[in-house]
């Protein structure tokens, strides 16, 4: 059976590497503070967004969290974790 609505393209590592990706063209090479966690954030915005009935939300609600996170020069909920 084929699908042809892309749901088939929905799944965690997919939505993870495009908001990766997105996310990766903001930050750029040397502009961003949190491109150390960058993986970290991204991978925490799409689970903290997975359970959604509607996945096709979870890429833009994702990436606008990490999108802050780039902004504001570093990660809220990361930062809570790490001891300095």
């Amino acid at each position: 059976m084929t699908q042809t609505s892309g749901e088939e393209f929905m799944t965690f590592d997919a939505i993870k590497i495009r908001v990766m990706h997105m996310a990766s063209e903001m930050c750029g090479n040397e502009r961003c503070a949190v491109l150390s966690q960058l993986d970290q954030c991204v991978d925490k915005a799409v689970a903290s967004r997975w359970t959604s009935p509607v996945k096709s939300f979870v890429p833009l609600f994702a990436y606008r969290e990490v999108r802050q996170c780039i902004e504001q020069g570093f990660c809220p909920d990361l930062a809570a974790n790490t001891t300095e």
